[in-house]
């Protein structure tokens, strides 16, 4: 009878465990999405400049479009981690 509490116990903590990833998952949508805006503000930005003939948009936006794509990549990863942590708390 111990072994059955005991696996009890080690599911209780897991899906516990599972439920707390899954929060903190969720708390980074917000940051994520902040970071996008103004990723792409600064993208408008270096658009902008490179419009009125300013050299350094073309600096802007380059570095922008780079932090854009990393931070896509992030999202799909982000996604993924929503996902199993979801399928692991059903």
């Amino acid at each position: 009878m111990p072994r059955h509490k005991s696996a009890q116990r080690r599911r209780a903590l897991a899906a516990a465990r599972h439920r707390e990833i899954l929060s903190l998952a969720l708390d980074m949508e917000e940051p994520l999405n902040d970071a996008t805006h103004f990723a792409q503000a600064l993208f408008l930005i270096g658009l902008s400049l490179t419009a009125n003939n300013n050299r350094d948009g073309g600096a802007i936006d380059a570095v922008a479009l780079a932090t854009l794509q990393q931070l896509e990549t992030l999202r799909d990863v982000w996604g993924e981690l929503i996902e199993i942590a979801r399928e692991q708390t059903a």
